[in-house]
């Protein structure tokens, strides 16, 4: 019996001390919320005074959550002058209060003035605290603005060694054989260490390959029915443009959307049972994403394309375009997602050094270029039967081919002008 009339008293008293602690509409209450948002403001104050480089990561979290408490602030804000208004028109109607020697005031009406007076102070506190708040948080906002363009600013207008040099080529190719190093090292690192902290056995090694074989077999009967349902027929000869655009489609998912979505679902789980450790599961994952990024391209691209059934294609390109362009998208993306991979595989290892950064994008951009430029002869590209081809398109890619030759002059240029700006006597802010 006293049981069932304790549970009903304990559970309304903590409904009781939980209204209590929030405001109006189960909002949090206003001095809980203010010391909230001078918390925020303190902690970035704290991190504006540390140095540029500290901690940019940081600076970025204090962004969010800075931008979080104006929004806050705006609100409370908005909602205690609205809250005034009402307030104040109260006040107004009671009158002016009783002069000195005017017949004393009723004192309930007395004990209301007091009441709305008290009120109105409080709000208007209120929304002085918060735009006082809001004041401070754009400022530190517009600091952080300031820091991330002077990095960006810095990093732009970087020192770097011209690859004309010979000893930069020297200094970078070391520097390329300690990164190759360091990748080949990675696995064994982790089979050490894995056996170093007791996990031994097959089981790693198991999760590592077994995952992604499973994945995949199970995403090729999804593969072979969308190829078989809905892709190009061998037979037919003559297929409508809707008909294509569908098979188009299908062979996109199919080669393309089902093996990204089966690599990231391999390496969803293999992070989540935390198989990978140190620099060898960093390795993996830019290995997965650039894997990823060159099958959608070159899949997307074979699917609007048909290099080997030319009769299918949905782009305007000759039947010898579609099959060239299509090995120069292969070859382009290949290229990209290696070199993109390499890169990041370097700057993880902290290798990315400025001499390897200068003579790789050297490499990089001409052998981008010499493929790009390989794809836009006219002849891949118009065909005079179908009335592919157009004025605007000639020149189009005529300023993309001008584009393109120039683009392996970028770091040749880049070290000119920084050269020239930094001649003795020159008061060059990045000299």
């Amino acid at each position: 019996m006293r049981t069932g009339l304790l549970l009903p008293f304990l559970l309304t008293l903590l409904l009781s001390l939980a209204a209590s602690a929030q405001g109006p509409g189960g909002e949090p209450a206003f001095d809980g919320q203010i010391q909230e948002w001078e918390s925020v403001l303190e902690r970035a104050e704290q991190q504006l005074r540390q140095p540029m480089d500290a901690s940019p990561v940081v600076e970025d979290e204090l962004k969010q959550e800075l931008r979080a408490v104006l929004s806050a602030a705006e609100h409370r804000q908005n909602e205690a002058e609205s809250r005034l208004a009402p307030l104040q028109e109260q006040l107004n109607s009671l009158g002016e209060p009783p002069a000195e020697g005017d017949p004393p005031e009723n004192p309930e009406i007395r004990q209301t003035r007091q009441d709305l007076n008290q009120r109105i102070s409080t709000i208007e506190a209120r929304v002085r605290q918060a735009a006082l708040v809001r004041v401070r948080a754009n400022e530190f906002l517009q600091e952080i603005a300031s820091r991330e363009r002077q990095r960006l600013q810095e990093e732009v207008l970087e020192r770097t060694p011209s690859p004309l040099w010979p000893g930069v080529w020297q200094q970078a190719v070391q520097d390329a054989v300690e990164v190759l190093s360091g990748i080949w090292d990675a696995p064994f690192d982790w089979a050490s260490e894995i056996a170093q902290f007791g996990r031994q056995g097959a089981l790693p090694y198991l999760y590592l390959f077994g995952i992604p074989a499973v994945a995949f077999l199970l995403g090729w009967p999804i593969r072979h029915w969308l190829s078989k349902r809905f892709g190009r027929d061998l037979e037919e000869e003559d297929p409508g443009y809707s008909r294509r655009v569908v098979a188009a489609i299908a062979d996109g998912l199919a080669r393309a959307v089902i093996p990204s979505l089966a690599i990231g679902i391999a390496i969803g789980i293999l992070y989540f049972q935390e198989i990978l450790t140190g620099y060898f599961a960093t390795l993996l994952y830019i290995l997965a994403a650039a894997v990823t990024g060159f099958i959608l391209v070159s899949g997307l691209a074979r699917a609007v394309l048909s290099p080997r059934r030319p009769h299918w294609r949905i782009m305007p390109v000759t039947p010898l375009g579609a099959r060239v362009l299509y090995q120069r998208v292969f070859l382009v993306t290949a290229i990209f997602a290696g070199t993109a991979a390499l890169q990041m595989a370097a700057i993880q290892a902290e290798a990315f050094t400025p001499e390897l950064r200068s003579v790789f994008v050297l490499i990089d951009n001409s052998v981008m270029a010499v493929l790009l430029l390989s794809m836009l002869p006219n002849r891949y590209w118009v065909n005079p039967e179908e009335g592919f081809g157009s004025t605007g398109w000639n020149a189009g890619r005529f300023l993309l081919g001008t584009v393109v030759c120039l683009t392996p002059f970028s770091p040749l240029s880049a070290t000119v002008a920084w050269r020239n700006s930094c001649r003795p006597g020159s008061s060059s802010p990045v000299c």
